[in-house]
């Protein structure tokens, strides 16, 4: 079931975001790094206060089903497949391209479905279309993405930070910066959401800190 509207955690840093005022969303923001499968669970916990490791694990937890009543596929769903092929594009060598046309296709949901019920149902087009320009968002826009990432995760290089990790806010940075029809507050909560999934509890604190930091510092 769909949670675009869930309450955001405990900020590691300022506190949360506020919703988006779209007059003042950038279309356009100036500056413009680039830092198989689909990625699983959280790996062993970190040292107290920092993010977690690199790779999670495989394996996940049920979970709430990923579709709604009509059969098709929730946005917060589509947002999370996005989130995986945006940690996928760390370390393969494919294009987006490639990666997008290969993974978004029934046949590839179907062949992942056992193994992780988020890919029980294959995208219809409007959630290609939104995957597609999400990802590809991100991959066009990574040097800045990451710029922002490394900006506000104080005391930390961006290269310690885990790759799960940096998919979700490159994925969630683009949405701020670029997709004025998604709220602030939907687009950040869901990124906390998804973050509880496949980190521990300091590093999601993590997540939502340095969204909240930008969202306030960035968008206000």
């Amino acid at each position: 079931m769909e949670r675009e509207e869930s309450v955001v955690r405990e900020a590691a840093s300022e506190g949360a975001p506020s919703r988006k005022d779209t007059a003042s969303t950038k279309e356009t923001p100036p500056r413009g790094k680039k830092s198989e499968g689909a990625p699983s669970r959280k790996d062993t916990a970190p040292a107290e206060g920092t993010p977690s490791g690199n790779r999670p694990q495989k394996g996940r937890d049920k979970r709430k089903g990923p579709v709604d009543r009509s059969g098709l596929m929730m946005r917060n769903t589509a947002r999370e497949v996005a989130v995986h092929l945006a940690y996928e594009l760390s370390f393969t060598d494919r294009t987006v391209e490639a990666l997008l046309a290969e993974r978004l296709t029934a046949e590839a949901f179907a062949s992942l479905a056992e193994e992780d019920p988020l890919y029980a149902v294959a995208p219809d087009d409007l959630q290609i279309r939104y995957i597609t320009r999400l990802v590809g968002g991100v991959s066009g826009h990574s040097a800045e993405l990451d710029g922002y990432i490394e900006k506000y995760a104080v005391g930390w290089k961006f290269s310690r930070i885990p790759l799960m990790a940096s998919a979700i806010m490159r994925v969630a940075m683009y949405e701020l910066l670029y997709m004025p029809e998604i709220p602030n507050a939907a687009a950040v909560n869901s990124a906390v959401e998804i973050a509880k999934k496949y980190e521990t509890p300091e590093t999601v604190r993590f997540i939502n800190g340095i969204l909240g930091t930008f969202v306030r510092r960035e968008l206000a």
